[in-house]
């Protein structure tokens, strides 16, 4: 009996050839990606060290970019966004002083506009620790079934609602209003991933995470920037009175895709008016 031909020989080949080359271009569009992000950390790194002129900050500085350039993945993005968050602050027309790094956890950053004092606390979540855990929802009236987007944006607010809670225990001796900045920075996908959905309803999670502030006074806001997930069509023009988001298209790569600032309504320490207008300017 005659073997029928399943393909392999020439096919083969040039499948083997089109991988290859779909490789070659992942590769070079990192490599491409890698440097511009390398020269905008120096640059922001290099604003940082010459408007924050007191000793502790340049200390706190030559840390943060000898950790940065160890290139190694879980070590570098803490660094680069604690430096992105202060370029940030700056911008919204703070005035920064990295804090001394110390036995007990303290924040990040102090920062003033005019008298005013906020303190800021400057975390990263890796992509890859973003990832649907089952398929029931979030919410107080029972387990649903979820589709594979809601699952993963019910992943993500999970995740963020544990980085709040943890940051709220480290940071409850403060007396002072305190924002947490949560940043999600470009993470190469993985093939295997490359069909989990990575769009969010902005109005969806702004409503979990005005929800979730209430359990901690402790922070004042969080500011949630996301590089490279995409914000779903808006479905309505309302918004949450406390919450303000600026989105950008995809073709942009010096801003984050997604930046979302969350205003705690039962926060023990409030910001002054100027100052969140200050940070809404800054979105």
């Amino acid at each position: 009996m005659k073997k029928r031909f399943r393909g392999k020989g020439r096919t083969s080949d040039e499948a083997k050839r089109d991988h290859a080359h779909r490789n070659w271009q992942a590769t070079h569009v990192r490599a491409k990606r890698d440097i511009r992000q390398r020269d905008i950390f120096h640059a922001q790194w290099q604003q940082l060290y010459d408007q924050c002129s007191d000793p502790g900050s340049h200390v706190r500085l030559v840390g943060l970019r000898e950790q940065y350039e160890r290139r190694q993945l879980g070590v570098s993005e803490p660094a680069q966004v604690e430096t992105e968050v202060a370029s940030f602050m700056l911008l919204a027309g703070f005035t920064v002083a990295f804090l001394e790094e110390t036995a007990i956890r303290t924040a990040d950053l102090e920062c003033y506009l005019g008298e005013h004092r906020l303190f800021v606390e400057a975390t990263a979540i890796l992509r890859n620790q973003v990832r649907p855990e089952g398929d029931m929802a979030l919410g107080h009236n029972g387990p649903q079934r979820l589709k594979e987007g809601d699952a993963h944006q019910d992943a993500l607010a999970r995740r963020l609602m544990a980085r709040m809670a943890e940051k709220a225990r480290q940071l409850n001796r403060y007396c002072a209003p305190i924002l947490l900045a949560i940043t999600i920075p470009t993470i190469e996908r993985q093939e295997e991933e490359a069909r989990e959905p990575d769009q969010v309803d902005l109005h969806r999670l702004a409503g979990l995470l005005s929800t979730a502030l209430h359990e901690f006074p402790q922070l004042t806001a969080v500011l949630l920037t996301c590089w490279n997930l995409t914000p779903m069509p808006a479905r309505s023009n309302i918004r949450l009175h406390n919450a303000y988001w600026v989105t950008r298209s995809k073709g942009g790569s010096a801003f984050p895709r997604i930046r979302l600032l969350v205003m705690n309504p039962s926060a023990a320490y409030g910001l002054e008016e100027q100052e969140v207008h200050a940070l809404r300017a800054a979105l």
